[in-house]
């Protein structure tokens, strides 16, 4: 333990080891077996200072920004755009790396990826139409691509707030944010947020019925106009 912590004290370790315990009586303290069976991993793992890890290459030949998203506890779900613009996907399964598998499409911007359930990915590009394409995972197999239409200057992003909702936000011709969304039925139209970008949008999901979008303006600030449930905000320099 001390190996995690130089400056560690007596009650310090005694309650790291007190807190990690696997109970095997009632739960708590008793007379019998104390607080348990002591486990030191655990307590040396809350005790060890939180810190980054080093750089891991995972491979590929990649000509855009990744994303990703997690269905699940472990789960990574890592999408990029290929030489050939096709989109390929990587995925860590809680023991191991898995991939690269090829999904296909010919894609000039993107991918932006998110999950609103249980094994469930939803994966957004621009294509060469300058449409946004749409290809999701189900659960047992890949569907798409679908064509959402627009016409689209830089990469989309995507974010949900509820199960079977998504969000997906791209910058038109006009250099404006447009909004197209599915209600768990079908997709809305295109959305005209305004603004002038000259990036590709990023955008989140804190809490239901909550969205925060960001981009930068042409006077390369961060700008943010945010969902509070009712109404969007204005443009927010920051």
């Amino acid at each position: 333990l001390k190996q995690a912590d130089s400056g560690l004290t007596q009650n310090k370790a005694k309650n790291a080891l007190k807190s990690t315990a696997k109970d095997i009586g009632a739960p708590g303290w008793d007379k019998h077996s104390g607080a348990g069976i002591i486990r030191p991993l655990s307590a040396y793992n809350t005790l060890r200072p939180l810190a980054w890890s080093n750089w891991q290459n995972l491979g590929g030949v990649c000509i855009s920004p990744p994303a990703a998203c997690s269905w699940a506890a472990n789960r990574i779900d890592t999408f990029v755009i290929g030489t050939n613009s096709a989109m390929y996907h990587k995925w860590w399964d809680g023991s191991a790396w898995r991939g690269w598998q090829n999904l296909g499409g010919t894609c000039i911007a993107g991918p932006a990826a998110v999950s609103w359930g249980r094994n469930r990915i939803d994966t957004f590009v621009i294509g060469t139409n300058s449409a946004m394409y749409h290809k999701w995972w189900d659960g047992s197999t890949w569907r798409g691509w679908q064509n959402l239409g627009g016409t689209c200057i830089h990469g989309v992003d995507v974010c949900s707030w509820a199960p079977n909702r998504l969000d997906a936000f791209v910058i038109g011709t006009s250099s404006r944010l447009f909004h197209k969304w599915w209600n768990g039925r079908r997709w809305s139209g295109w959305e005209n947020l305004g603004g002038t970008c000259i990036s590709a949008p990023a955008a989140v999901s804190w809490g239901p019925n909550r969205i925060d979008v960001f981009v930068i303006g042409t006077n390369s600030a961060l700008y943010h106009k945010w969902w509070d449930g009712t109404r969007w905000s204005g443009w927010e320099n920051l």
